[in-house]
């Protein structure tokens, strides 16, 4: 009976009929008080709906209590002690939750802009800021279609914070902001890279790129890959050599598979990479034969070997893979059948073969017409293997 209780008041829940939920919920906690800590927490949600912030703020503490180690719970008392008006509660209740994931929670990171900022860490609020603002871009259509309430709320929160921040609602400000503050964070540096490359501003993205790179490594693999995109675009072809014998040192004597899959891609994206032109070629070969079965670089890896060896003159060995490539049954995205098309047309370039580069040059630009196929941030790849064709074949 009591479920039955809890599941009427959820559907109220869902609906902002906030009055109902609480009636209904309570009606089941009276009968179940310890089943469902969950129940605590979405009628503790309801009171928030309804202004009730001390009794919204007391069925949290309780679900928390009973479920101590859920993150959920605390990140949600955390909202409804900053809607309360308590500021410092709802950083230290916000801070404790995020320290139990492993991963962000991007939809409550909005309330740890929003407490710093009221609170004057105005540095930390922008830390969280910049992190936040990408992440809601990128998950705009799937919330707008799929949570249309939390895609509503969002946007209200977000208006909030922007009203706050002033000036530094602008990534870009806020990034510079936290430079002027810590000159040597590393961090800001790659981010402010990312967003001005993103921005399609090649030559500021590379320049940015080399300070950070003055720092520290990049924290991650796909990161020397973004390097590599900026420095390429931007003409910085010493920049490039340095970033790939400074990769190729730290990566290139192990066999991690990944590793060694983003060391070879990096290699291919221009000519002369390497002070040894043939070690490009073997860099490939060998993530081809690490990640024959990793589905997530397998295809890939094909077609890595092909830009491998038309860097090295082998157009025809460059074909067979490409083509090969083509051909395989895996899953093949946009990004990737674009990339495949633009170095087809430069390898048919080469031989001469002036119609057939056409062709693979128009065939990359019509799944980029088909799709609409925005060239975003998950797409640098593409941008400069077009840059690159087009420029080659707009020559002749």
């Amino acid at each position: 009976m009591a479920y039955s209780w809890a599941l009427r008041g959820l559907a109220y829940l869902d609906d902002e009929q906030w009055q109902p939920a609480v009636d209904d919920l309570s009606r089941a906690l009276e009968l179940d008080p310890a089943g469902y800590p969950y129940w605590w927490q979405v009628r503790g949600r309801a009171h928030a709906g309804l202004k009730q912030w001390e009794r919204a703020i007391e069925d949290l503490t309780k679900a928390t209590e009973l479920e101590p180690r859920s993150r959920q719970h605390r990140n949600h008392l955390g909202a409804i002690r900053y809607r309360a008006g308590m500021w410092q509660q709802a950083l230290e209740t916000l801070q404790t939750a995020d320290e139990m994931g492993s991963a962000p929670d991007n939809y409550h990171r909005i309330y740890l802009v929003l407490a710093n900022w009221r609170l004057d860490k105005k540095n930390e609020a922008l830390r969280q800021w910049v992190q936040f603002v990408p992440w809601m871009e990128s998950a705009v259509p799937s919330l707008r279609r799929d949570q249309p309430l939390l895609h509503e709320e969002l946007c209200s929160l977000r208006a909030e914070a922007e009203s706050l921040l002033g000036e530094f609602r602008e990534l870009e400000a806020a990034y510079l902001e936290i430079l002027r503050l810590e000159p040597k964070s590393a961090w800001a540096h790659y981010g402010l890279a990312d967003y001005l490359a993103q921005s399609g501003q090649w030559a500021r993205s590379a320049a940015t790129y080399v300070k950070a790179l003055e720092l520290e490594d990049p924290s991650d693999l796909p990161m020397w890959l973004a390097c590599t995109c900026s420095l390429v675009q931007a003409g910085d072809t010493e920049g490039y050599r340095k970033l790939c014998e400074r990769m190729a040192r730290r990566f290139g004597q192990g066999r991690d598979p990944h590793q060694i899959a983003f060391l070879a891609h990096v290699c291919v994206m221009a000519p002369n990479a390497l002070a040894n032109s043939e070690r490009v070629v073997q860099l490939a070969e060998q993530r081809m034969a690490l990640t024959a079965k990793i589905d997530v670089h397998r295809l890939w890896s094909m077609h890595v070997l092909g830009l491998a060896f038309y860097r090295a003159g082998q157009s025809e060995k460059a074909i067979a893979s490409l083509e090969a490539a083509q051909k395989d049954p895996g899953l093949q995205t946009s990004e990737f059948k674009m990339s495949n098309w633009l170095v087809l047309a430069m390898c048919r370039h080469r031989l001469g073969q002036d119609s057939e580069a056409a062709a693979a040059l128009q065939s990359a630009r019509a799944i980029l017409a088909k799709e609409k196929y925005e060239l975003d941030r998950q797409t640098h790849i593409v941008q400069t293997l077009f840059r690159e064709a087009e420029s080659l074949l707009c020559e002749h």
